[in-house]
């Protein structure tokens, strides 16, 4: 027997040995001092010839195998075993313009509602797709410039999808990336009634805080009327799932635990809005130039998620990225479409169209074109990439976590690979899903 190839080890502040294998996702926690000793002299060991309760335990969870690994064809297996999904993942930007300003944005709100002509071609791209390739289930995702700024799109789309859905035994559901500002109580109801059962809500810090970053076109303040349409939403007996997103600042992250106690209070005692992501303003590709006050260079991203656990909040999405396939961009992916208001057909969520390589296709009112050339070098980034093959956080990426970063290095002659920040904080990744494991 032998230990994988794809075993990870690290000590919690407890003292406790957390042992985690990227290739099946698995995570134990080893307590007493004896198992402790004796795993980590297995490690040593270039083969494994003798058994114990602990090795026995080690061998039904996959952390021992009969025969070591081999990277490559792991690789292989688990790029196929991604493509293979039956679920079909549309994001639609019913507008691209939007109610707010935010200092640190990377949109630029070129163009306006989708009209209808885009809407109907948008129904039959989507229909086709499903057709097509027999997916058993579709996922929309509502994104923009602001989506609510144009919920009549998102209602006739949301109808005629659900429609369809349901006639030909299809699972639908939806999500909606918002500020939040303008949902209120009846849009948030009639959301509810098109599945939209996910959201991703933004509060950047104390009122003080956010009110400097996230602001109305006008300039105006955007704080209290979001906190009241949460908690509208918490008065709800509607089982929905909330995802609160703070971008913080450099002055932000000094008052970090007085948001956090703020919102651990307001909302923490509903299971809903136990959900949140903290990160530091950064620069996006150049997109925040000129904004570089709000930016923090060279900052751990993830201490807002370990002071938000000190609070019993954490980031449910950790638990997902330490899966198999759990750090590819959704870029890469051949079952993922985002579509424009314009209806052009994109890859990556933060190029958008100011990059022509994003752009794989138009649709029209009756037809859509799919420009096959530019969708490959999306879909094939990392593939064969030799060096991610033998990566014990292979699993995780897959070579495909950013093809944008990977394409960017091509054109400036940067040879090396680029890797998620994830791999590189794996040990912090790794205490904060164990610690949520331990409080559940």
């Amino acid at each position: 027997m032998y230990i994988s190839k794809y075993n990870v080890d690290v000590f919690n502040d407890l003292g406790e040995l957390i042992i985690y294998n990227s290739k099946d996702g698995t995570l134990i926690g080893l307590i007493e001092q004896e198992d402790m000793q004796e795993y980590l002299k297995l490690k040593s060991l270039q083969k494994i010839g003798h058994k114990s309760d602990l090795i026995n335990c080690l061998y039904e969870e996959g952390f021992i195998l009969d025969e070591q690994e081999d990277m490559r064809n792991v690789f292989s297996e688990l790029v196929a075993k991604r493509e293979a999904t039956d679920t079909l993942f549309i994001s639609i930007l019913p507008t691209e313009d939007c109610n707010f300003r935010c200092v640190y944005c990377f949109e630029h709100f070129k163009r306006g509602a989708m009209n209808q002509d885009i809407q109907s071609g948008t129904i039959n791209f989507i229909k086709k797709t499903l057709e097509k390739f027999g997916y058993r289930h579709l996922h929309i995702n509502w994104y923009g410039g602001e989506p609510l700024y144009s919920l009549n799109v998102i209602e006739k789309l949301s109808e005629e999808l659900m429609e369809y859905c349901h006639k030909n035994k299809i699972e639908y559901s939806s999500s909606i990336t918002t500020n939040g500002y303008l949902l209120n109580s009846k849009v948030f109801a009639k959301l509810c009634e098109y599945k939209v059962l996910n959201y991703t809500v933004t509060l950047d810090g104390i009122k003080e805080e956010h009110d400097k970053t996230r602001v109305l076109k006008n300039g105006g303040s955007t704080f209290d009327i979001i906190v009241k349409n949460l908690k509208n939403m918490k008065n709800s007996d509607i089982e929905f799932e909330l995802q609160l997103r703070q971008n913080y600042s450099s002055s932000a992250l000094e008052k970090l635990d007085s948001f956090l106690l703020y919102y651990n209070n307001e909302f923490a005692d509903d299971h809903r809005f136990k959900n949140v992501d903290l990160r530091p303003i950064f620069e996006y590709n150049g997109y925040n130039e000129g904004n570089y006050e709000e930016c923090i260079i060279n900052h751990n991203k993830f201490e807002g998620l370990e002071r938000a656990s000190n609070y019993r909040l954490f980031n449910k999405k950790l638990k997902f990225y330490i899966q198999p396939g759990g750090i590819v961009c959704n870029a890469s992916n051949p079952n993922y479409w985002m579509i424009g208001s314009d209806g052009k057909l994109m890859r990556c969520n933060i190029e958008l169209d100011t990059e022509e390589r994003n752009i794989v296709g138009q649709i029209f009112r009756d037809n859509y074109e799919i420009y096959v050339g530019k969708l490959s070098k999306w879909l094939d980034a990392g593939k064969e990439d030799k060096t991610c093959m033998s990566c014990i956080f292979s699993p995780n990426c897959q070579g495909a976590f950013c093809a944008q970063k990977r394409f960017d290095n091509e054109r400036e002659g940067v040879k090396e690979q680029p890797c998620p920040d994830e791999k590189y904080n794996l040990a912090s990744i790794l205490k904060l899903v164990y610690k949520e494991i331990d409080y559940n």
